[in-house]
């Protein structure tokens, strides 16, 4: 990928920001919609999300399930603000060493440094909150698969083979 990106023309990595700058408004805009929700709201719709992506991944919950997913869903920390921050400081780190691609002869090994380690961009409140999301998610999952039906258990196993044939 650094290989490619040394190759990239002006106008390609003009189009590439603008597009990701693009982005980058459109979640600030979704996470002020999501600021001017009252905290009841803000926690349904949180329970909301996790409700649905559990069901895809294993089809129809039942009322247990649901229970489930509604206690650990009041854990989950709020990582959108850090997110954001972090999407806009990798996206600028990216622009330095990209802008460089044609004199820098460190350049390949300073995008792969950069995309290697996305810690080094994040805040340490961002990374204690994705590790302690991550906690509540394992703890969730472990508690859900001790109530999965033999219907369920099919639909997630799908689900693995086709990420795996992806």
């Amino acid at each position: 990928m650094a290989a490619i990106a040394k190759t990239l023309s002006d106008e390609q990595v003009i189009t590439l920001f603008a597009q990701i700058e693009k982005e980058n408004r459109e979640e600030i805009e979704k996470r002020q919609d999501y600021l001017s929700l009252s905290e009841k709201e803000k926690k349904q719709k949180r329970k909301a999300q996790l409700l649905e992506s559990v069901e895809e991944q294993i089809g129809r919950l039942t009322d247990t399930q649901e229970q489930i997913i509604a206690t650990y869903s009041e854990q989950y920390l709020s990582t959108r603000d850090e997110w954001i921050n972090y999407r806009e400081t990798m996206t600028n780190a990216a622009r330095r060493i990209i802008a460089t691609r044609h004199i820098n002869k460190d350049f390949e090994q300073q995008l792969i440094t950069l995309i290697q380690n996305p810690d080094t961009y994040r805040s340490p409140m961002y990374i204690n909150a994705r590790a302690h999301n991550a906690e509540v998610m394992a703890a969730m999952v472990s508690e859900l698969a001790t109530t999965l039906s033999d219907e369920q258990k099919h639909v997630f196993i799908g689900n693995i083979e086709d990420v795996i044939e992806d």
